[in-house]
């Protein structure tokens, strides 16, 4: 019989992988910076009108960094909702209240690309793109007439972006299936 020397434990020179934060952690990490910003409101001038924005952008990094579908929703729809009052907030007229529709929509969008992306997406994922498509055409309405217009000006743009995003986001998961 031969004796075996076993070979001794490999010393990685990899640095340590750091744990996940739990959820505890991420609510109360959360909790902390939305007090935070709402201190500040009260000191700073017109920092209220980013506070929706930075806590929505917050929810969007911790999904990303748990990859948690959960904290996507939330997050996607804040951010909409941040950047919808930021532009109402230096906008007039009947455009404030469009943009805010406009931008929630586009909060919507991000909870579907952002399952896409994070590959994270349940079955039915594409449950956003219906809300999206109505806060969007209720945006549209908002303008009134000026809608058929900045329709035909700026739509044709903005579905070739879209068009064009869908065709990379297939593409990418196309690549990564195979």
């Amino acid at each position: 019989m031969t004796e075996q020397n076993p070979s001794p434990p490999s010393r990685s020179k990899a640095s340590p992988t750091l744990p996940l934060p739990s959820i505890e952690w991420l609510g109360g990490g959360v909790l902390v910076l939305i007090g935070v910003l709402l201190l500040i409101a009260q000191v700073v001038p017109n920092f209220g009108q980013f506070v929706a924005l930075i806590i929505g952008l917050t929810f969007l990094a911790a999904s990303f960094v748990t990859r948690a579908y959960g904290l996507l929703i939330p997050g996607g729809i804040v951010t909409g909702v941040g950047v919808g009052i930021v532009l109402a907030a230096n906008t007039s007229g009947p455009l404030a209240g469009a943009l805010f529709l406009f931008a929630l929509a586009a909060g919507f969008v991000l909870v579907w690309v952002g399952g896409i992306v994070l590959r994270v997406q349940p079955a039915g994922g594409w449950w956003p793109l219906l809300p999206a498509f109505f806060i969007a055409l209720a945006g549209l309405t908002a303008l009134g007439s000026q809608g058929l217009e900045w329709m035909w000006q700026y739509g044709w743009p903005v579905v070739l972006i879209a068009v064009g995003g869908f065709l990379i986001v297939r593409a990418v998961l196309r690549q990564g299936n195979r």
